[in-house]
């Protein structure tokens, strides 16, 4: 199963590309350099090492995101020291309050200092409240329970 590690600093975001290249993983894809918002607005690279898959998206807005096994996941952050906050079998229940009254709720809204990194979240559990259970509306990943 896969997981995503988000808010990552451009700086190690690139890093981690060329540490990447430097450990034999093969580039499948890149976001075509032909494209004019390519490293300014969004950036995008895809790597393969024996069948495993890392996906690395960047934007100019979030930084870098990294989709990979957990343990890769894990291996990357212990190397490159970006922080990856584990939410495991979390029970989120009876929000009734103000919009969205979710069960889980994930933000930073819109200031550029407010930031979250490496958030990994393991089978939640959310009932009884008003709102849908855990709206996740900040990237261009989508998260994935596990």
């Amino acid at each position: 199963m896969d997981y995503v590690a988000i808010g990552i600093n451009t700086d190690i975001f690139y890093s981690i590309l060329k540490f990447l290249r430097q450990n034999n993983w093969r580039l499948d894809l890149e976001y075509d350099e032909k494209m004019l918002d390519k490293g300014i607005d969004f950036d995008l690279y895809q790597f393969n090492k024996d069948g495993e898959i890392i996906l690395l998206v960047w934007d100019n807005w979030l930084e870098g995101e990294v989709k990979a096994s957990r343990e890769r996941l894990e291996e990357l952050s212990d190397h490159f020291s970006f922080e990856l906050f584990d939410t495991e079998k979390a029970v989120c229940e009876g929000a009734k309050g103000t919009y969205p009254m979710a069960g889980v709720d994930i933000e930073p809204n819109s200031k550029a200092e407010e930031r979250i990194e490496g958030l990994y979240i393991d089978s939640p559990i959310t009932r009884d409240n008003n709102g849908y259970g855990a709206p996740l509306t900040m990237t261009v990943f989508s998260f994935v329970w596990a």
